[in-house]
Order: structure tokens, then sequence, then C-alpha cells
């Protein structure tokens, strides 16, 4: 993996992650005193905070998924156990984002405070595509999800950041298309959710897996059943299948993730 930390110590804002698409302001990324914030993504290793990480994950998903999964004591609302994250750790599907503070010493040299883990996505390749297009199946596919952001961090344009990098990930993995999928009422009554379409589509630039063909792009789940055999659903649900082509000039635009920084 030629994956390494992409530094930047500011970034787009009106992004979103499990409920984090309701601010649509710029947070400065930067302090004004004591020193500057910045962050990187790079993929997690198994000495990183796996309980954290599981953490971050399991409370975004509980308000992201609020009215769409049971939460309940006989279902408990919990999308990845520890021993699932070090799973996607060990597999080299995970990524992080990390928060570090720096300082100027009295001669002027910069050092680097305790690095805070704030996020993470799941990347990873899939041998088939969201159709039945077999004109799809001669490229890889990449899908990422567990898209999350520390509740207190939210709104700020951390959750674009790791989409960047589990994009640039996949295109490092020679996947040629990325797909993701989408859990929403069938009634559409969940603003959250159709804020995070629109984001999907709108500003990413994914498209419904058959192209505009939202049925034939989604499976009807009923309500109680089962998602994954572990997850009860609510109410009836839409599960949508988005994705979209890696531009050719995705390298030369970006440059290899190690390379990308802020000015």
């Amino acid at each position: 993996m030629n994956m390494q930390e992409l530094q930047v110590k500011d970034v787009e804002s009106n992004t979103c992650t499990v409920g984090d698409i309701d601010s649509d302001t710029r947070t400065p990324l930067t302090t004004a005193t004591d020193g500057s914030k910045y962050f990187t993504t790079r993929l997690a290793r198994v000495e990183d905070d796996i309980p954290l990480i599981a953490t971050i994950l399991n409370q975004a998903y509980k308000v992201g998924e609020q009215g769409i999964l049971d939460d309940s004591p006989k279902f408990p609302l919990v999308r990845a156990k520890e021993s699932e994250v070090r799973d996607m750790i060990q597999a080299q599907q995970m990524i992080i984002l990390l928060e570090s503070q720096t300082s100027s010493t009295n001669n002027d040299h910069s050092c680097t405070k305790l690095k805070t883990i704030l996020g993470c996505v799941r990347a990873f390749v899939v041998d088939h595509a969201c159709t039945d297009d077999r004109r799809q199946n001669s490229d890889y596919t990449g899908e990422w999800g567990c898209l999350a952001i520390e509740l207190s961090h939210q709104g700020r344009g951390l959750g674009r950041m790791l989409v960047n990098a589990a994009e640039q990930h996949l295109h490092e993995q020679s996947c040629r298309f990325l797909r993701i999928d989408l859990l929403a009422p069938s009634s559409g009554d969940h603003a959250h959710k159709e804020r995070l379409r629109t984001w999907y589509t709108k500003r990413l630039g994914y498209n419904l897996s058959v192209p505009g063909d939202y049925a034939a792009s989604t499976k009807k789940l009923s309500a109680r059943s089962l998602l994954a055999g572990r997850f009860l659903l609510a109410n009836d649900t839409d599960y949508t299948c988005y994705r979209k082509r890696i531009s050719i000039d995705c390298e030369v635009k970006n440059g290899p993730i190690h390379d990308r920084h802020s000015a």
C-alpha cells in the first residue's frame, strides 16, 4: 500500500457524514495563539485505538440511522464491534482521520503534540458492480461506507476529507467504478437521509446505479425485517445503490495520496 498521511490545514465545508450535514458554515481549523491544528488521513493500524474508532462509528450511526433501524435491548444498534473494526484494519480497509496540534518552541522549531482520532471511513474493493451490466465487470468496483465523524466535530468539512481519501485509496487499488449505498425510509420522510442523497448526487457526483431508474437501483425492504441478519428495520425501507466512474485524470488531478497537502 502506498497510502501515507494526507495533511491539510483547511478543508472544504458543506460536507457530510452520518449525522454531519446540517452545518453549512466554514469553521477555521487553526488556533490563534497556542499553535495550529491540522488533520491527516491514513490507513488505520492495529496499534491504533480500536475501541475509540468503534465508539465514533457507533455513536454516529445511532444518530444517522434514528427512525430507520431499531435500537433496543434485543436489537441494539451497533454498526461494528471492536473485533469487526480490527478485521477491517487488518484487511487494510479502514481509513482514519486524526487531529494534531503543533506549537512553536523558543528556538522557533515546531513540535507535534498528541494526535487524536476524530473519524473513519471504510473503503474496499468488490468484484462486482451494482447492476447486471456486464460491460462493467471487466473493471474493479470500489465501495466506501462506515463514514463517521466524532459528534462534536461534525459540520467542519472533515467528512469530505475522509471521502476524498477513500476514493483516492480505491483508485490506487485499480478501481474504475465506485459505489455507495443509501438506506432511507420508503416514504422519503427523513430529512437527514434526503440531504445525504443530495450530497451524494449533487456534490460527490454519484448517480443511480441504473441511470434514471430509481426502482431498478433500489431494493425494497419491509418493516421489521432484518438487514444483514442483525439490524431490525423500523419502517419500510429503500436500499438504493449509487455509483460513478473514476475519471482517468484522477491521479493527475489529485496526485498520489502521500503527495497531497494543503498550501
